[in-house]
């Protein structure tokens, strides 16, 4: 394995600020290491998003407190969907789809306001245009390909938007984690995924030069060219697996937590490991010396973090 060096984070993450999360299925997994861990997140307000200028768009509804309406959505297949939103918003009537997305976005909205932090993962540069009115969509909702054109975004495109979403005054003075997704989406092509990715890191780079407040985690270089096995990945060979989102998970903690959260994330996983335990003879002595083992960890860390919502534990 080679030897990789990640970039120390100045401003970095406490757990006692919430974190708002936004992209690809790599953000969903990481989003899902945070929740495991206790810290307060919103993650995929729009659902997961693949291409940097929806996600600009979905900050900016978020940005907005935009309240979306009938008129913001389009039936096909029988469903009503919005081509900003992933295709979980997606409802048999429009009622319960707009229920759906203003919802998550007013949740969302608490989140974004006390963030230290938000995490951004952009997944590919090739966009689909509807061909009726040029809009770039977050999802086709498996409508017919005649109704798009595809193309790949430009590095100016990119940077445009998002050093304009970065001057907004309730971002300029967060700290703004932007990655690139190493999933692999061999559907463009191997060439055409690859271009699409170098189109991404130009311009996440580019952004970071540009605004003191954005920082680039390498979760790309992490899984591509520091593990680069198949044994880090899943059986289709570009989904990253449990071991190489762990590994990724290590890095960030290790670059982007400051001291006292690394070592409430290492008391968390030793008090997940104990909440795992599958119970086999509840009522053997071993077990009740385990049961007490753990209530103790339980307690101990409630008293010590106070800040963490621990109410699900009991």
């Amino acid at each position: 394995m080679l030897e990789f060096s990640v970039p120390q984070l100045k401003k970095k993450i406490n757990y006692s600020k919430p974190i708002l999360l936004s992209g690809s299925c790599f953000a969903e997994q990481m989003g899902n290491k945070l929740r495991q861990h206790r810290f307060r997140i919103s993650a995929n307000a729009h659902g997961i998003l693949y291409n940097p200028l929806s996600m600009a768009l979905g900050m900016a509804d978020l940005l907005q407190e935009r309240i979306y309406s009938i008129a913001d959505l389009t039936k096909g297949n029988g469903l009503w969907f919005s081509w900003q939103h992933h295709g979980k918003f997606s409802a048999n009537t429009p009622d319960a789809a707009l229920a759906m997305i203003n919802n998550e976005i007013s949740a969302a909205q608490p989140t974004l306001k006390s963030a230290s932090h938000i995490v951004i993962t952009l997944g590919s540069a090739w966009v689909y245009q509807l061909k009726s009115s040029d809009m770039v969509v977050a999802n086709c909702h498996k409508m017919p390909a005649e109704l798009f054109t595809k193309r790949l975004l430009t590095v100016d495109e990119i940077v445009g938007a998002y050093l304009e979403m970065l001057h907004h005054p309730l971002l300029k003075e967060k700290q703004i984690i932007l990655s690139v997704s190493p999933v692999r989406y061999v559907r463009d092509g191997l060439v055409e995924n690859n271009l699409s990715k170098s189109i991404l890191l130009q311009a996440v780079h580019t952004i970071c030069r540009q605004h003191e407040n954005a920082f680039y985690f390498p979760a790309f270089e992490i899984i591509i060219d520091q593990l680069r096995d198949y044994r880090f990945f899943e059986s289709d060979l570009v989904h990253p697996n449990q071991l190489a989102i762990d590994e990724v998970w290590q890095h960030f903690v290790g670059a982007c937590m400051d001291k006292p959260t690394d070592e409430f994330v290492k008391e968390m996983g030793e008090l997940n490991k104990l909440l795992s335990h599958k119970v086999i003879h509840a009522d053997t002595t071993q077990h009740q010396s385990f049961q007490k083992k753990r209530l103790a960890k339980m307690e101990e860390l409630k008293s010590r973090y106070p800040e963490i919502d621990w109410r699900d534990l009991g």
